[in-house]
């Protein structure tokens, strides 16, 4: 799994490539937690994402919990048809704000 990290606007922006597995998705956690100190908005881009794990999702649930902590709004960008079956076989797909790419997302989350 690769991590493209990128601020614009105040929002951090994670765009996430490869397989988010039980492996590698405490990366990605980490750099999450790193960011919401000083982050206006979070949004993770999943659209180059292969695979995703149960432990990718423990990592999105964790995110969207500790941005609502921080009072930061959060968001997913571009889910692929892979992420979004395992959101939806898992009924977590609710529990988040999803946009199609991240110039909606930035205009939607505000600033």
């Amino acid at each position: 799994m690769n991590i493209k990290e990128t601020t614009q606007d105040g929002a951090v922006i994670f765009g996430v490539d490869g397989r988010v597995t039980m492996q590698s998705a405490h990366l990605l956690l980490t750099r999450i937690k790193k960011n919401l100190k000083s982050a206006k908005r979070l949004i993770i881009n999943l659209g180059l994402v292969e695979y995703m794990d149960s432990s990718g999702i423990g990592v999105l649930v964790t995110a969207l919990k500790l941005a609502k902590e921080k009072d930061v709004p959060f968001g997913l960008v571009s889910v692929n048809e892979r992420v979004s079956m395992v959101l939806d076989m898992s009924g977590l797909v609710i529990l988040f704000q999803i946009y199609q790419d991240e110039a909606t997302a930035l205009a939607e989350l505000g600033a």
